[in-house]
């Protein structure tokens, strides 16, 4: 008896290897899309999130010369009376530095005086992040970003 292999159906091993190797590539350029759209993500939520948080202290304003109360982490302000809705604020990355005057990296949001030193006051505060790609009009690359009490719109750089 006489076993004809020509007829088999199947795939080589040949063939599987170069699907295997298209579909890995396809995912590759898919996953390398979503990491552009999570970054553009969370840098499009940390612009919503200092413009609320300005809205929040504005709203809260009691005379332009009060103290707002809290410094540092915007999250320090959960005590004070009409901010308590600060502690809710953190970056989006999951990072867990404060941001510094010129921060280098992803930070959690920093509440100052607008010159960068001393405690706040409801007339002369400022709001600083990082954004890891761009912000919208405020930035094309990555770098700080910062809201101040000055004029209430995003800017680049934080000192």
């Amino acid at each position: 008896m006489k076993i004809n292999f020509k007829n088999k159906e199947g795939f080589t091993l040949i063939e599987l290897l170069v699907v295997v190797a298209i579909i890995g590539m396809l995912a590759s350029l898919i996953l390398a899309s979503l990491n552009s759209a999570r970054t553009k993500a969370r840098d499009s939520r940390r612009l919503s999130d200092l413009k609320e948080i300005a809205n929040l202290i504005t709203v809260n304003e009691t005379s332009p010369e009060g103290a707002i109360g809290c410094s540092g982490n915007v999250n320090n302000c959960s005590s004070v009376t009409g901010l308590e809705a600060l502690s809710r604020f953190k970056d989006p990355s999951g990072a867990t530095t404060v941001c510094s005057a010129n921060p280098n990296g992803v930070c959690q949001y920093a509440l100052s005086r607008a010159s960068g030193s001393g405690n706040p006051t409801y007339g002369n505060w400022k709001v600083c992040s990082y954004a890891e790609k761009s912000a919208g009009s405020a930035r094309s690359n990555a770098g700080p970003i910062s809201i101040s009490s000055n004029d209430l719109s995003v800017h680049a750089g934080c000192n």
